[in-house]
């Protein structure tokens, strides 16, 4: 019967430690959040770099007859056809 109720008294006070456990084990902090109000604007950023920029290909440009351009009939980087 000894035997018997240190069982029962071992049971109690493990089931008690894990409860004191339970209730005193240490919570995750909580989270705050920090917000703002939306505005609607430009947004600018400058970056500065070192370096040497290469083109991805190289044109050669000429002309079959020789001369001095008179007039010019087209913009910078405007698209032309053959024979404009």
């Amino acid at each position: 019967m000894t035997r018997r109720i240190w069982i029962i008294v071992i049971i109690v006070v493990a089931l008690g430690a894990g409860a004191a456990w339970w209730w005193t084990r240490p919570t995750a902090p909580t989270v705050t959040y920090r917000t703002a109000t939306i505005d609607r604007g430009d947004l600018q950023e400058t970056i500065t770099a070192n370096g040497i920029i290469n083109p991805v290909r190289v044109v050669s440009v000429g002309t079959q007859v020789s001369g001095t351009v008179q007039a010019l009939y087209t913009d910078f980087n405007a698209r032309v056809t053959a024979g404009q």
